[in-house]
Formats: structure tokens, C-alpha cells, sequence
């Protein structure tokens, strides 16, 4: 089934990603995808690290004292433990994404 789009939020979303220095407009040519060097990937990563690391910091009292959730979560870890190990890197991605939704 294919599903129609105006070109309004789309045009939209453009022009917030080129805001964003993601895209590029080329006149006649449209928008282009701009490219990330390593340098930038590695800051990205090293600053999603450090969020996340205070983010689980600051979560931790509130989820230490609800056994449920901890149960849970340390399913979850040990799930991506196995995937881990058996290189399943989709599998592995998708567990990870469960796990931060329950936090």
C-alpha cells in the first residue's frame, strides 16, 4: 500500500536538517546527505557515553528500589549478553533498545 506524503513536511524536514548541517540544498540539483568524518563520530560517541553514563547514575536510585525493574533489567543485560557472544548484532541492537526503554 503506498501511502501519499505532501511535500509540505517533507520540504520541512529538509530544511531542518540542512539547518542542522545533515543535508545540503544544490541549486537545480536538490538536496545531498552530508558526509561525517571519523573525528566528528568519535566526538558524537564520546559524548553519548558520558550522557548515558549520568543518565544511569541519576536513574539508578529511583530504579534500585523497585525489584521488578531490576529483574527486568538484568534480564534484558543478560539477553544481550548471549546475543553478544553470538555476534547477533541485530538481535543485540534490538534487546539494547529494550533495555533503555525500560529504564
Amino acid at each position: 500500500m503506498e501511502k501519499k506524503v505532501s511535500r509540505t513536511p517533507i520540504r520541512e524536514v529538509l530544511r531542518r536538517l540542512e539547518a542542522e548541517g545533515l543535508a545540503t540544498f544544490l541549486r537545480f540539483k536538490g538536496f545531498v546527505v552530508n558526509s561525517i568524518s571519523i573525528e566528528d563520530i568519535n566526538h558524537i560517541y564520546t559524548i553519548k557515553a558520558s550522557l548515558e553514563g549520568l543518565a544511569g547514575r541519576l536513574c539508578t536510585p529511583i530504579i534500585s528500589t523497585d525489584p521488578e525493574k531490576m529483574e527486568t533489567l538484568q534480564r534484558l543485560c543478560s539477553e544481550m549478553q548471549g546475543f553478544s557472544k553470538r555476534n547477533d548484532v541485530e538481535a543485540y541492537s534490538r534487546k539494547n533498545i529494550e533495555f533503555h526503554a525500560a529504564i
